[in-house]
């Protein structure tokens, strides 16, 4: 597109050495406007991002404000594939635009990409299954939203009563979760603690932890707890 720019560029200066004088009084800033409405539907954003500017500068072709440059307006030439010199000083036709639709001869810049359609019936759909269903376990408000492809927040502001009888739903899972993690550390500790004290062996935290399955971590609250109620009934003094 660079090498094709540049030769358009070349042509345009050799072969037309009064476009550029022509252009102060130029039919440009009808065209750009004949661009706009005939192709874009008067969208000043969609026009923009075909064009790879910033839509102020599309304002400022379109009113005259400002012309483009050489570059800008050998990339425009390209891209609705009309001459260089036809844009600046000639009123064209909408017909005399062919727009480059060719994705592989576009140039490597970034370009704004529009965000997907959010799709609300299936967000409402999701979220009243995790309301009102029998899902289990029940999944949190943001676990939904990747599942979505969506931020937590747009659940919320697009349907707020559903999306906290959702977050509730799963603070009281969450709850009845931690509390039966919670006895199950409770029973394990109780029972290895009362098993090694039976060997003559004293319980500690070191030999408890030995004897643990693994995913029961000596250094949680409950744990910790258990094993010094645990020892105070065995009549262990602890520091």
């Amino acid at each position: 597109m660079e090498v094709a720019a540049a030769q358009r560029i070349s042509d345009f200066l050799c072969n037309g050495p009064n476009n550029l004088v022509s252009a102060s009084a130029s039919a440009f800033p009808k065209n750009m406007e004949l661009l706009l409405n005939c192709h874009f539907d008067g969208n000043v954003a969609a026009l923009a991002r075909f064009l790879a500017v910033n839509r102020y500068s599309i304002l400022a072709w379109k009113g005259g404000v400002h012309r483009p440059t050489l570059l800008s307006l050998a990339d425009l030439s390209l891209r609705v594939k009309a001459p260089m010199a036809d844009l600046l000083g000639s009123q064209v036709g909408a017909a005399d635009f062919t727009l480059q639709t060719d994705g592989g001869s576009q140039p490597s810049r970034r370009r704004f990409v529009s965000p997907p359609k959010t799709d609300l019936e299936q967000m409402r759909r999701v979220l009243e299954e995790a309301a009102n269903g029998d899902m289990f376990p029940n999944p949190s408000l943001s676990k939904l939203a990747i599942q979505l492809g969506c931020n937590q927040s747009t659940l919320q502001r697009r349907f707020p009563e559903l999306a906290q009888k959702t977050k509730e739903r799963y603070q009281k899972y969450d709850a009845i979760r931690k509390e039966v993690r919670a006895k199950l550390f409770r029973s394990m500790v109780r029972t290895t603690v009362i098993d090694i004290h039976k060997t003559g062996l004293y319980p500690s935290q070191s030999r408890v932890r030995e004897l643990l399955p693994k995913f029961v971590d000596m250094r949680e609250p409950v744990a910790q707890q258990e094993w010094k109620q645990t020892l105070a009934k065995l009549n262990y003094t602890t520091a």
